[in-house]
């Protein structure tokens, strides 16, 4: 996972359980990550992450 360490990452579904794991994941390593939501989809999973993406 180290190659995607500064690589742009985009995550659809962000706010689902796999996506919101796959965020950490990515920021955890390094990566630049980009979200796509849909604006009635409640965020509380990436709340915490919301400031790095």
């Amino acid at each position: 996972m180290k190659v995607l360490k500064g690589r742009k990452v985009l995550i659809t579904g962000s706010t689902g359980f796999i996506g919101a794991n796959l965020v950490r994941r990515f920021l955890k390593i390094g990566a630049e990550v980009h979200i796509l939501t849909r604006t009635t989809s409640n965020k509380w999973r990436i709340k915490g992450v919301l400031k790095d993406v």
